[in-house]
């Protein structure tokens, strides 16, 4: 992470890979409250120091102006992800219009074309208090309101999240998480980049699972399932570890992935695009390239 020649390729810079990726969204991970930056987001918050050199500015503000310039030229979107698995926002009592208002400056005055909301906090929504709906509900209006005109809001829910309740089921949720979310503020939030991972070791792992019947410990969540429930299958993005050692389960091979989606495409048109975590195992697309062999019209989300 220091550099002037090792830290725009490592934050997904177009022109700065050989050969360049094909990921036409690149999300820096984290922000997390209250308006800390963290990782490679700490790196993009403190670029001048990091590149260890005046050759694309003098200051953070030009050098972040130099090297946005490249994403916007290359028509790729730049994101700062909130919160991931190390933070319990609804749970740890924030409030969620100061939250959003202290994101929505962070990706202002950092240049973000918008923000994904990576909220974790699973314990909010089994409790059947409506607590962590309403709490994200509210969140991504304030986002809404706050962000600039023409900003992309995302979320990466746990697939998960998206099981509709059945009756006396303790498991799952009872005021309908993601579910409820959507049809509170679907229309604020551009896709969902949903996270087919780290639900169990036999969960989401080959084509019938991940497309058709999810099984496992939560029910009606793959993808064709998430669509059935009513969440629109233009904002339905498959996301799925690079490598098996970017999660503890869930993880494919691209060419098991190429074929499920392959398989798939006849059953409703799916072809959304796909997520990967993370980038660092991924830096010149070839994983991604080899998902998407062979596939028309593909849009490349993320």
């Amino acid at each position: 992470w220091v550099g002037y020649d090792t830290v725009p390729p490592a934050l997904g810079v177009p022109g700065f890979a050989t050969p360049d990726h094909p990921y036409n969204y690149v999300c820096l991970a984290f922000w997390t409250y209250p308006s800390a930056a963290v990782d490679s987001a700490g790196v993009w918050a403190d670029i001048h120091t990091k590149m260890n050199s005046d050759i694309y500015g003098t200051t953070t503000q030009e050098v972040q102006a130099t090297l946005k310039k490249n994403f916007t030229d290359a028509g790729v979107k730049f994101m700062i992800s909130a919160f991931g698995s190390t933070q319990t926002p609804t749970t740890s009592a924030f409030n969620a219009v100061d939250t959003a208002t202290q994101l929505a400056k962070f990706a202002t005055d950092n240049l973000f074309d918008g923000v994904d909301v990576d909220w974790e906090d699973t314990k909010s929504f089994q409790l059947g208090d409506s607590s962590g709906e309403n709490w994200l509900i509210t969140f991504t209006q304030t986002l809404r309101q706050l962000l600039p005109a023409g900003s992309i809001i995302t979320h990466a829910p746990q697939a998960p999240y998206f099981a509709p309740y059945i009756q006396g089921d303790a498991s799952l949720y009872p005021k309908g998480a993601y579910l409820t979310v959507d049809q509170q503020v679907g229309s604020m939030i551009d896709f969902y980049n949903i996270q087919f991972y780290n639900q169990g070791k036999a969960v989401y792992v080959d084509a019938t699972g991940l497309f058709n019947v999810s099984g496992g410990w939560a029910p009606q969540t793959s993808i064709n399932e998430i669509i059935a429930s009513g969440i629109p299958k233009e904002k339905v993005v498959l996301g799925k570890p690079v490598t098996a050692h970017n999660a503890h389960t869930g993880w494919m091979s691209s060419t098991d992935l190429n074929n499920a989606i392959i398989a798939n495409l006849p059953y409703n048109g799916w072809n959304t695009g796909v997520m990967f975590w993370q980038f660092k195992s991924d830096m010149d697309g070839a994983f991604c390239n080899a998902v998407l062999a062979g596939i028309q019209g593909q849009n490349r989300d993320i």
